[in-house]
């Protein structure tokens, strides 16, 4: 569930509108996983990814 799959995608998409698109889905599994794992710890990791990602974007544009 985690986000990571975008992660390794990033690097690869130069339009912006595929960074739109890996945004999208970051936010939802992101939020997803706030309303349905049960476990901080699980939580924060989905988190960390997340903020990965986002950076990830940022730097690519």
């Amino acid at each position: 569930m985690k986000s990571e799959s975008e992660g390794y995608i990033v690097p690869f998409t130069q339009n912006p509108q595929y960074h739109s698109v890996l945004r999208h889905h970051a936010d939802m599994i992101n939020n997803g996983s706030q309303e349905s794992l049960p476990e901080a710890q699980d939580c924060k990791d989905v988190q960390q990814s997340y903020h990965q990602v986002i950076q990830d974007l940022a730097k690519d544009l």
